[in-house]
């Protein structure tokens, strides 16, 4: 079930899976089983100021597992995992790209796990469609601010 995730071997997923098991009630949330890992992010501030955001420590074995396998994740063209490496890392280090593209991965495998279903990926146009979707709701909730009534005919259009 979780060789389907890419970058994930045979080798990969007994490791995986002997370390969390797949019963995933000792951790209710995926947010729960990344802290564990040691893939949350850090969240340290002071004074309102963000500070160093290293990783919690965590399982050494699964988590140096999974940046493994994120590393083979990225290089699959047209894939969410690969997308998501590159517009990570256009705005912070590779490295951290990758223990994120860990983290998705790790909450990937809570869910596919909890639901007992297969994986499917969402490709690499998710980010550009999830995009889209967000401003054409803020054009129209613009045009309602000014008063700007739009037809079913143009609403159609916005939506195509």
């Amino acid at each position: 079930m979780i060789k389907e995730i890419p970058g994930i071997s045979d080798t990969s997923a007994q490791t995986i899976i002997s370390i969390i098991g797949t019963d995933m009630n000792q951790f209710p949330t995926d947010g729960q089983l990344c802290s564990w890992a040691g893939l949350c992010p850090g969240n340290h501030q002071s004074a309102g100021k963000r500070k160093t955001g290293r990783t919690n420590k965590g399982n050494k074995v699964l988590r140096t597992t999974l940046v493994v396998c994120a590393h083979s994740a990225v290089k699959k063209k047209d894939s969410y995992f690969g997308e998501m490496y590159k517009r990570i890392s256009k705005r912070r280090t590779n490295k951290k790209a990758i223990v994120a593209v860990a983290h998705a991965m790790l909450k990937t495998i809570w869910h596919l796990l909890k639901k007992g279903e297969k994986y499917h990926d969402l490709g690499a146009d998710y980010f550009e469609k999830k995009e889209r979707e967000g401003k054409i709701t803020s054009l129209k909730k613009k045009l309602q601010r000014l008063g700007v009534t739009l037809t079913p005919d143009q609403l159609a259009i916005l939506d195509a």
